[in-house]
């Protein structure tokens, strides 16, 4: 009995309260202190996220990244390097003293002295032994004294005898291989060898893409499309990562930029002809093409990884050992598609086709001495452009540059094969 008191006087009081607030809620207050006392949500005057809904911008470098890691062309190999900070991109390269000299003219049975190419005298000291690169070349060569370029030398040095008196010949434009170049007990020369590092720069090339998509557009169920508007910057992503993959391959660099001329960045195989470690031979591609690529790498010190080319070239691996391919009775398919090569020096080159590259280019290159970059501040976004009449626009923008570090070291380019 007591226990239902005590809950019929707490349902009372309850009761009482609701009826409390409802007509406090609904009294007429005095003038002049408002009709109706409400419980309002609290109001902000300043400047919040949605006041600026038009400048709101969507990052899409972690898409754009995603359509580089699926991609299985050449860009798709290419790691994203940190953000620049200027319209033109620059970094330092360093190597290291050549192992070879080349000389200008050519030297004679019994000539004791002869010149090296500009600069090259200053990379030597009075000792180094030299030989010629060149096959069947013999004689050991001792530098005596060094003035400029040109060398004062001991020929058949040492314990080394040439089958004529007087040392071999050699040919213009040889090379001769810097075997050492020992010094004498207690040497106090100073001969520094430094190599100045070298600035490279490329320049940022913007990309870009817009959508408009009208209030009509919007509204019309299209089979297979949820949203036009998405839809359409889903597609013009996918042009913009096909123009920065011709781009980064094959693209040149016009300017540094100016109120008429566009900014637009050098291209890897045209970094790689600028550096000079090029074949012009006209030539079908071959096993001896490929190695020989290969070795313009190797004798530099580079240690190549990779071979991009169109479908005209690539395709041409397989014929190439095509003869060498048997089949049974029991086998159900037949073709050939090779994904790797192995060069006479045992370095294996993974195959790449890449449709932007030109048909009668092969570049075989270094792809950890290669990189793509965005300006700070400027990787792939989309950013809503102000409304106009009834249709949402939008642009999506991002502007990069590419890096190819040692281009005469590292890498090597074919420019005349033919079909």
């Amino acid at each position: 009995m007591i226990r239902t008191a005590l809950r019929a006087l707490s349902l009372l009081a309850t009761f009482a309260a609701l009826v409390i607030v409802d007509r406090l809620a609904h009294a007429v207050l005095p003038a002049g202190h408002g009709a109706v006392l409400a419980f309002a949500l609290a109001a902000y005057a300043g400047s919040a996220s949605y006041d600026q809904a038009n400048s709101h911008f969507l990052d899409l470098s972690d898409v754009l990244s995603a359509v580089l890691l699926a991609d299985t062309f050449f860009l798709g190999r290419v790691p994203m390097g940190e953000a620049g900070t200027q319209t033109i991109h620059y970094w330092t390269e360093d190597t290291l003293n050549a192992t070879s000299v080349t000389v200008a003219l050519a030297i004679a049975n019994g000539d004791t002295s002869f010149t090296v190419g500009a600069g090259q005298g200053a990379k030597l000291r009075a000792g180094a032994l030299l030989l010629d690169e060149a096959i069947g070349s013999d004689e050991i060569i001792q530098v005596t004294a060094i003035a400029g370029d040109v060398l004062t030398v001991v020929r058949s040095a040492g314990d080394n005898q040439p089958a004529a008196a007087g040392g071999e010949a050699h040919l213009a434009g040889c090379s001769l291989r810097v075997i050492g170049m020992p010094v004498q007990e207690g040497d106090e020369g100073v001969n520094d060898m430094s190599v100045i590092r070298s600035r490279k720069s490329n320049t940022f090339q913007i990309f870009k893409r817009e959508v408009a998509v009208s209030g009509t557009t919007k509204a019309i169920k299209s089979a297979g499309v949820p949203n036009e508007f998405n839809y359409q910057i889903a597609q013009r992503m996918l042009e913009i990562h096909r123009e920065l993959g011709e781009s980064h391959l094959t693209g040149t660099q016009i300017s540094a930029g100016s109120d008429t001329v566009y900014r637009s960045m050098d291209g890897v195989s045209n970094v790689v002809r600028q550096g000079g470690n090029t074949v012009t031979a006209a030539e079908a591609l071959s096993e001896a093409t490929v190695n020989a690529l290969g070795t313009l790498i190797w004798n530099k010190g580079g240690q190549p990884n990779l071979v991009v080319g169109h479908d005209t070239q690539m395709t041409k691996f397989a014929e190439m050992y095509k003869d060498k391919i048997r089949l049974v009775a029991s086998d159900r398919q037949v073709g050939r598609f090779v994904t790797k090569f192995l060069t006479d020096k045992g370095i294996e080159l993974d195959l790449l086709t890449d449709r932007w590259a030109k048909k009668h280019e092969l570049l075989v290159c270094d792809s950890s001495r290669l990189s793509l970059h965005p300006l700070q501040g400027r990787a792939m976004h989309m950013e809503p452009l102000a409304k106009i009449g009834d249709s949402d626009r939008a642009m999506i923008i991002g502007e990069y540059t590419q890096v190819t570090r040692n281009a005469a070291q590292s890498h090597a380019l074919h420019r005349n094969l033919t079909a």
